[in-house]
Parts: C-alpha cells; sequence; structure tokens
C-alpha cells in the first residue's frame, strides 16, 4: 500500500547497507514508528538526513516487519522539511527523537545522565527489548563445554570466550614461579596476545612460534615499548616439528616455559618438545582433528581405542606423561589446561613428528575410511 508520512522525524543516524539506506523514523501526528529503506535515486545530494530532521517521506509499504517489529517503508520520494528539537509537542502528541538506551532495556545500570532514552515508545519496542534481554541471558549463563554440572566453577562465575588469553596470562603467573628473566615461548600464538600479557604484567621475554606473519603492532604496544628496555615478544616464523626442532636445538633450550593457548594441529609438538627437554608447559588443547592425527590412541581396559571426542583428546595427553596435571579455567569453550610446573628430565629421543608425517597419515586414514564405506555399502547391497 502507498504511505506519506508528512512529517517523520529521524532518530538515529541512517545505515548504509550496500546502495541503500536504512532510517528509523517517528510520525510526529501519531507517535508511531517506521523503518524506512531508501534508495540513492530516492535520496538527493542537497538533503541532509541526521537525526533530529523532520522529512516528507511518500513509498510503499512493505508486507513484513523490521527484525525490532516496526513497520517498514521502501521510500520513492524524500524531501526535508526542517528540523525540530529534542522532544515535539504538537496536539497532544508528544514525539520522543532520543534513541532508546539499550543498557537500560535490557536491565542493566546507566549513567544518570544518560542522554539516550529510558522508556518504551510502543509494545512492539518492548518486546524486542525482551526477546534482546532473553539471548543474552541464555548466552552468558550456558555450560561451557568442558565443565561437568557439578564442577569447580559455576556457570555465572566463567568470563567471556574473547578473555582467554589474559586469563591464561594470570593463570601462567599465578602458578609458575617465573623470574623477570624467565623466557617463554607462545607456540601456535597467532598474534601473539599471551606473549604480549606476560610482557606487559611482568615484564618476561617472550617469544612467538608460528607459520603466519607477524601482525602490526597495536597503538597501546607501541606506547609501552617505549617505557621499558625490557625487549618485546619475537616472532618466529615456522612449523614447530622434528625439523625445526633439530635444527633449532639451542635457541628451545633457551627457554623456561612452552605454552600455548588453542593451537590446533601444535598440541602434540608443544608436548612433545617440552618432552624433550625437560621444559616446564601449559597447555590448553582445542579442536580433536581426528582425521589428520589418526595415530592418537587411548587405552580403556583392554581395547585401543581412538581419540575422536575433546575429552578423549585430554586423556590421550595426560597419559603422556604421568607428572602432567589439569585444571579448569574460567572462560566459557574448551577451558581445561594440561600442564607440568617443575623441570623434568630431558628425553632427546621423543622428538615431534614431521608436518609432512601428519599429512600422509591423514591420507591413509581417509583411504582405510572410504574402502569401509564401500565395503558396508556393498552389504547393504546385497541384503
Amino acid at each position: 500500500d502507498d504511505v506519506l508520512l508528512e512529517r517523520a522525524v529521524v532518530l538515529r543516524e541512517p545505515r548504509w547497507l550496500r546502495r541503500c539506506c536504512y532510517v528509523d523514523v517517528v510520525n510526529a501526528d501519531d507517535g508511531e514508528e517506521w523503518q524506512l529503506s531508501c534508495s540513492e535515486a530516492a535520496l538527493s545530494d542537497e538533503l541532509a538526513v541526521s537525526r533530529g530532521a523532520v522529512l516528507r517521506v511518500s513509498g510503499q509499504e512493505s508486507p513484513t516487519l523490521s527484525k525490532r517489529g516496526l513497520r517498514a517503508l521502501r521510500c520513492v520520494t524524500v524531501e526535508g522539511r526542517g528540523d525540530v528539537p529534542e522532544v515535539l509537542e504538537e496536539e497532544d502528541v508528544v514525539v520522543e527523537t532520543r534513541p532508546l538506551c539499550k543498557f537500560w532495556a535490557r536491565g542493566r545500570p546507566c549513567a544518570s545522565d544518560c542522554k539516550f532514552r529510558h522508556s518504551f515508545l510502543n509494545e512492539l519496542e518492548r518486546d524486542w527489548a525482551a526477546k534482546a534481554l532473553k539471548k543474552k541471558e541464555t548466552f552468558s549463563t550456558s555450560t561451557p563445554l568442558t565443565t561437568p554440572k557439578d564442577g569447580p566453577h559455576s556457570s555465572s562465575s566463567f568470563s567471556r570466550k574473547s578473555l582467554r588469553h589474559a586469563i591464561f596470562a594470570d593463570w601462567i603467573l599465578a602458578t609458575f614461579a617465573l623470574k623477570d628473566s624467565s623466557r617463554v615461548l607462545d607456540v601456535a600464538g597467532g598474534g601473539g596476545r599471551v606473549a604480549w600479557d606476560l610482557w606487559r604484567k611482568r615484564g618476561l621475554r617472550c617469544a612467538v612460534l608460528d607459520p603466519r606473519a607477524a601482525k602490526p603492532l597495536k597503538r597501546r604496544d607501541r606506547k609501552e615499548m617505549k617505557k621499558t628496555t625490557v625487549p618485546p615478544p619475537e616472532h618466529v616464523s615456522a612449523v614447530l616439528d622434528r625439523r625445526f626442532v633439530e635444527e633449532n636445538a639451542d635457541f628451545l633450550r633457551t627457554f623456561d616455559l612452552v605454552v600455548g593457548l588453542h593451537p590446533d594441529e601444535a598440541t602434540d609438538a608443544i608436548l612433545e618438545t617440552a618432552t624433550t627437554f625437560g621444559t616446564p608447559v601449559a597447555l590448553v588443547p582445542c579442536c580433536v582433528f581426528a582425521d589428520l592425527f589418526p595415530h592418537r590412541r587411548r587405552k580403556v581396559s583392554l581395547l585401543d581405542l581412538p581419540v575422536l571426542t575433546y575429552a578423549d583428546l585430554c586423556a590421550y595427553l595426560l597419559a603422556k606423561d604421568p607428572a602432567l596435571l589439569s585444571a579448569d579455567l574460567p572462560f566459557q569453550g574448551r577451558n581445561k589446561v594440561i600442564y607440568r610446573v617443575n623441570p623434568a628430565e630431558p628425553r632427546p629421543d621423543l622428538l615431534p613428528s614431521n608436518n609432512a608425517d601428519y599429512v600422509v597419515a591423514a591420507i591413509k586414514g581417509y583411504a582405510d575410511r572410504q574402502r569401509r564405506k564401500e565395503r558396508h555399502s556393498e552389504m547393504r547391497s546385497l541384503q
């Protein structure tokens, strides 16, 4: 249906998506909120669409509502009619042009001088805020993957996953007796957030071993580098495998601790390297990669079973060394850390596998599974 809004007050700054502009407005005649979608052709260059502006809009109403439950209008013509103050009052119609405060809508504390609106315009806006609050509560109270129902932490005490680097760094500093001269190797550290946290909080000498190139330094890190004489974490672009260990044994012996936070394919190599040099280690495993590592086996009674789940992976890693311990870190997701605090006797005979060995093993495992599937299909066709 064709709709004409004589006085549409812009509530928020427009949002551009590709070549379409989305504007939230409120009709000054009846106080109802609309969402406008305007093409470049409908907007003239001289027209300034900003918060508080008054527009004369004509177009066709969309048959469906917006995500917030608002009526949507596809604009054909848009004309400017000047500006209005924050609250427009005329003929017993009060129109709020301030956006809704999301903190207030979700029941969170807000500043006393908040410039946003602390009231709902209609029931649709109230329902939208209730659904957003329910979704956030469901996410924040979800049980982490590695924590049982009667685990050491309640679900509300877990921090969000994005804080895992800082939480892991704090746990390392609290668990290991590191000196100011200690060196820490962060394997598969990506951007080196764990290493930078250790350097920033204790001034430890760290190195990041990752095949990807180093990311540009953040402004915060560049400013802090000028305040200390301790060199920042160095980046080594390489893969931790047998070849790297054999060629850089002297370099690896200089470290007092080897760590890895969600190192993916480097999980086995971290423990094997720490065992080779007898170095303390702290590892938070993540992905299982059962297809890539079919040689992983775990003993259950008299059975030799493959490692298929995250629980299997943690049990498999703990079985590598009786001195290894495990603990749960307080963040959501894969949060089990496997560690050894004290140095051990070096085992130069236990070198990591080459990276190429994993690929060959994965190809063989894939071929075996394909043959089993074919035999299973043949047996089902004969039945």
